[in-house]
């Protein structure tokens, strides 16, 4: 029969951080590894809320320059609208003015054909 290794031996062979961990937990370091870890949880946390707040400042500020942006547009649409207004109440007098000229040369001219008939 070949010889084998004992079960613990396997073990330690394929996972020797176990051996370090078992080190570690057997000297009371373990609070100090605790502790560390807590420390950089709460420094990540930390990290993550800052960088949060810092992301939600910036969309604020994005939000209040859309609104603005979106002012702007509302006012120059207005206006634009405004303006069109005005440009056909113009056109309209345009051809009124024009439709009475018309009818002025319509008349000289008839009576001029009936200035010559006489």
């Amino acid at each position: 029969m070949p010889y084998s290794l004992p079960n613990q031996q396997r073990l330690d062979l394929i996972f020797p951080e176990r051996d370090m961990l078992r080190v570690i937990i057997e000297n009371g370091e373990s609070g100090l590894l605790t502790l560390l870890a807590l420390g950089a949880l709460i420094l990540l946390h930390y990290f993550l809320f800052r960088e949060y707040a810092v992301m939600e400042k910036l969309q604020e500020k994005r939000l209040t320059e859309m609104e603005q942006l979106i002012k702007k547009e509302i006012h120059r649409s207005q206006s634009s609208s405004v303006q069109a207004l005005e440009i056909s109440q113009l056109k309209e007098k345009t051809d009124e003015k024009i439709e009475l000229i018309k009818l002025q040369v319509e008349a000289m001219r008839k009576r001029e054909e009936m200035s010559k008939s006489d």
